[in-house]
């Protein structure tokens, strides 16, 4: 008996040799062969998958069965990041933010304190609400948990509220029922999804509609779900929806379950923008 074999077996825990087909095994050393002199997976012949024996609940048969090398699990695993990532449709001006480059020096406790939640919310997988003025980093803190989650294998969703409800009108009008079909489940399952400017879309019977049975069912399915907003509390938001009233408190109040955090702080693309002046004006 060829000493690779018993010592595979012997490492699979068993006591005895079991038994086997002889030409199993041979094709079994033949692949072992192979992998030792690896030439990397474009050039294998076996497309990166390796041979390998289950055994039968009584450790007395081996059955051959294939699975893939480390290798190939480290390129379907950068593949999948890929279409993860690319799945998410995070803008292009979002797809640095991160957690770690959301900064917080000397811009007040509360920034500190929206970063803090932040990050438990992206660990927990928690919901959450952050509003609060313009350029406080909202988006950025949004689109950096969506990043957290991406990392961690999950496949999220970046979209604005206005972007995803003229999408859906459109498709709509057009009678496209299974693309219209396909966008709606889609936001609703999806692991994360993050919705910005929630509030900035013209409120309308249709739209609250629309909008709350994202919401409910996001809740019911117990998905992640991170949604920024400008108004900077629940009553200011439900006014802004006035044109359905109902819809708007019925909203508000799965809203304020997933956990309500205001931003404040100055306008970093204020401040960015007057840095750069200063700059030009002063080189």
């Amino acid at each position: 008996m060829n000493p690779a074999l018993l010592e595979y077996f012997k490492k699979l825990g068993c006591d005895e040799l079991p038994s086997f087909n002889d030409s199993d095994a041979e094709t079994f050393l033949r692949r072992q062969a192979m992998c030792r002199e690896c030439k990397g997976l474009e050039n294998c012949k076996e497309r990166g998958y390796v041979m390998l024996f289950s055994l039968s609940l009584d450790k007395r048969i081996a059955h051959p069965a294939l699975a893939p090398c480390s290798l190939r699990k480290a390129r379907d695993a950068q593949r999948k990041s890929e279409k993860l990532f690319q799945e998410a449709a995070i803008p292009l001006g979002l797809q640095k933010c991160r957690l770690e480059n959301y900064v917080t020096e000397g811009l007040g406790e509360s920034i500190k304190r929206a970063k803090n939640v932040a990050v438990e919310t992206a660990r927990s997988g928690h919901s959450l609400v952050l509003a609060g003025s313009v350029g406080v980093g909202k988006t950025h803190l949004a689109a950096a948990i969506v990043h957290f989650a991406l990392a961690q294998g999950c496949d999220a969703l970046f979209i604005s509220a206005i972007g995803y409800l003229e999408r859906l009108k459109s498709t709509f009008e057009k009678k496209q029922t299974d693309v219209y079909m396909e966008m709606v489940d889609h936001v609703k399952s999806v692991s994360c999804l993050a919705i910005d400017d929630f509030g900035a879309e013209k409120p309308s019977a249709w739209t609250i509609a629309r909008l709350y049975d994202v919401i409910n069912a996001r809740i019911e399915r117990e998905k992640q779900t991170i949604v920024t907003t400008n108004f900077s509390n629940a009553t200011a938001l439900a006014r802004r929806m006035e044109a359905d009233m109902e819809g708007a408190r019925r909203i508000v109040s799965r809203l304020i379950y997933f956990g309500w955090v205001t931003v404040e702080g100055r306008d970093y693309r204020a401040m960015g923008n007057a840095y750069r002046s200063f700059r030009t004006l002063s080189g």
